[in-house]
């Protein structure tokens, strides 16, 4: 559960490690504040195209084949990011990251699913849920702090802990391949059928109202 919640943690570092400092990220890079709404959508937007792509891979491949790399992926664009010397190659690394970040927060909760059952899987996934609550809330602080007693560049930084987070799953994650050989035409005819149920397309059409509140009047 502990690589679970650093692996939630992660999945949500994107912005909220960005979005207290970015007055000074753009004064430091010669930007405009017109540049802000970019900087903040470039990271979450490769999702909406490469969730699926991620599902599918970690379906076929086996969850630790997807999330380390993904994991890896982001902690190094993270650094990357933290010491770009100019806006472009920050956009390039938020970029990658935005690839990186479907294969995280998702699959956190895959494994919960996967090894727990009844009520002690649901108690785990609201631990897992108060985790990412209190990131939310506590991150933006962190880094503000950070970039307060240093400079932004720092804050970024803390995007790499995902390298060490991925150092722990390659320890503690079985390399489980999945038994089942299902064409890739059965999965998607699979996830059309189920995606048609009623109370799921409601779920997903909150969460997509929410998504748009989240960022595109909050953030």
């Amino acid at each position: 559960m502990w690589f679970i919640f650093s692996v939630t943690t992660c999945g949500i570092l994107a912005n909220t490690l960005l979005t207290p400092n970015l007055p000074d990220i753009l004064a430091d890079l010669d930007r405009t504040d017109a540049a802000a709404g970019l900087l903040v959508a470039v990271s979450p937007l490769p999702g909406v195209v490469v969730a699926p792509i991620i599902g599918l891979l970690a379906d076929r491949l086996g969850r630790r084949r997807v999330l380390l790399p993904c994991l890896t992926l982001f902690g190094t664009m993270g650094l990357v990011g933290a010491f770009a010397p100019n806006f472009e190659l920050l956009l390039v690394a938020r970029i990658f990251q935005g690839i990186a970040a479907p294969g995280r927060g998702n699959l956190a909760v895959v494994l919960i699913g996967e090894h727990w059952d009844g009520t002690e899987r649901t108690r785990r996934i609201g631990r897992n849920v108060a985790v990412l609550t209190a990131g939310l809330a506590l991150v933006p602080l962190l880094s503000g702090a950070i970039a307060e007693l240093g400079d932004w560049r720092w804050s970024q930084a803390v995007g790499g802990i995902a390298l060490p987070v991925a150092a722990m799953g390659q320890r503690s994650l079985p390399d489980v391949r999945p038994t089942a050989r299902r064409t890739l035409g059965e999965q998607v005819r699979g996830a059309a059928a189920i995606l048609r149920t009623p109370m799921l397309l409601a779920i997903l059409g909150c969460g997509f109202l929410l998504f748009v509140v989240l960022f595109g009047v909050f953030l």
